[in-house]
């Protein structure tokens, strides 16, 4: 695919801010080839992926931290000679808050994070047979006032084949392959 055509393709595009509602989408800018149930239903399986990352790192962070407390201790009780290896436990020790302090840094972000295989599973039992692709991009927006660039997460739901080959009485038929369509449509 060209980059001229890349830039035009038929698309709808939202931001991937699952503190919201799931956006409304025109139906007809994406031929009619999903309701917005259908879209309801895929933004929340992402949403349930970003949730699941979420609730791993907090659970991976609390085990960090259990574990840190234990070497704390442990550490103690070398320091009063209770027990021996006084090296080998402030080394974990050290090691230990490192990943600590890692985990929590990744615990702590707010953005969605969707995994390749929740996004690959959509696209081909979902959207693909409706001759659809959903494509997740990262874009950097940066204030000039502050000098602050943040990431934002969007999806673009892309028309990639059209649908209607043939119609009787407002009902579409049939699945032809074509190029994609040459419009660029943003919700919200």
């Amino acid at each position: 695919m060209s980059l001229l055509e890349t830039h035009f393709e038929k698309k709808l595009t939202a931001k991937l801010d699952f503190d919201q509602s799931a956006p409304l989408i025109n139906t007809e800018i994406v031929n009619d080839q999903i309701t917005q149930a259908e879209f309801n239903k895929i933004w929340l399986e992402l949403k349930n992926s970003s949730d699941n990352y979420h609730q791993r790192m907090r659970r991976m962070f609390r085990i960090c931290v259990v574990m840190s407390c234990i070497l704390l201790v442990l550490a103690f009780l070398a320091l009063l000679n209770v027990i021996g290896g006084k090296i080998l436990i402030f080394m974990l020790l050290l090691v230990q808050v490192v990943a600590t302090a890692i985990i929590a840094v990744l615990a702590s972000r707010k953005g969605a994070e969707i995994r390749p295989g929740v996004l690959a599973k959509i696209n081909k039992t979902d959207l693909q047979p409706k001759g659809l692709k959903l494509d997740i991009r990262t874009e950097q927006i940066q204030d000039y006032k502050s000098q602050v660039t943040t990431q934002h997460l969007f999806m673009d739901l892309i028309v990639v084949a059209s649908v209607p080959s043939f119609s009787i009485e407002g009902k579409n038929f049939g699945f032809s392959l074509e190029k994609t369509h040459l419009i660029d449509v943003y919700t919200r």
